[in-house]
């Protein structure tokens, strides 16, 4: 646990020798050693490589985007009032349906959806809630700028079921 003026942070992953991975080394295997060193929560750690198909699937379209047309504005706005594009309506959507199949949380919050996405009926009593913008920066995808997800995974509140606001809202 940390403090940084009136805020308390409880670090979830391992600080020190740990938290460097090895040149070469895979996530994967760079947390079977925190784990065993118990650096990092064998969920929580399922939950972080609950993401990394996803992410090589938007890495993937991101790369072909100019080919396959999906360039450009569907035609709505999200959240925060901004235009949304072909491509964050699509990493949105892989990042959704990797995490409702593993059912390792119980819920999400996107800046691509007003309300909280529910995770799947297996996902009730997971401990972990994620939010997430699936392609920050896509806006300036046409020139080139460094895009990516942005991602947060936060120990829920409630004791069971669906998540709740107060979830999200720590």
């Amino acid at each position: 646990i940390e403090t940084r003026g009136d805020a308390r942070f409880e670090t979830l992953v391992p600080t020190g020798e740990l938290a460097t991975m090895a040149v070469g080394q895979s996530l994967r295997a760079h947390f079977v050693e925190a784990r065993l060193a118990g650096g990092i929560e064998d969920d929580l750690a399922d939950v972080i490589l609950d993401l990394v198909p996803a992410a090589k699937a938007i890495a993937a379209e991101v790369n072909k985007a100019g080919l396959v047309d999906i360039i450009g504005l569907v035609g709505t706005r999200n959240i925060y009032d901004e235009e949304v594009r072909k491509l964050d309506v699509l990493a949105n959507d892989l990042i959704v349906d990797a995490m409702c199949s593993t059912g390792r949380v119980c819920g999400m919050a996107s800046e691509e959806n007003e309300e909280i996405i529910p995770g799947s009926r297996i996902c009730e009593s997971s401990r972990y809630v994620l939010v997430f913008d699936p392609l920050d920066g896509s806006s300036n995808i046409d020139v080139g700028v460094s895009i990516g997800t942005i991602f947060g995974i936060y120990r829920r509140k409630s004791k069971q079921g669906q998540a709740t606001m107060e979830d999200f809202l720590q």
